[in-house]
């Protein structure tokens, strides 16, 4: 489940944490540039999981370290990773994913 469990006859565990890692595909960034800096991905368009209780902004590291959160979407949303992976790698943005969807 990504979001909010909102059957209570239900009970949500997290299996195991994961690591989250942006993407793009070079013919997206080659028109558009390479952010240095999660700030700057409010100038990009950024593909976001639909019903993820987060789904208006991602959390972030910066190369500080610093917290960044910044929006998360862009001009399309979906409610599965797969087709977002498959937007990327067509060149349609950046998007937020597992390490390991990749």
């Amino acid at each position: 489940v990504i979001g909010d469990v909102r059957d209570t006859a239900l009970v949500a565990r997290p299996l195991r944490p994961y690591r989250r890692v942006l993407a793009a595909a070079p013919r997206y960034l080659a028109p558009h540039g390479t952010p240095d800096h999660p700030d700057e991905l409010a100038q990009h368009s950024c593909l976001a999981i639909r019903y993820w209780r987060h789904a208006d902004s991602w959390h972030l590291g910066g190369p500080a370290g610093e917290a960044c959160v910044v929006p998360g979407a862009g001009r399309f949303t979906a409610n599965e990773g797969g087709a977002l992976r498959s937007a990327a790698a067509a060149g349609a943005g950046i998007v937020l994913q597992p390490e390991d969807a990749l």
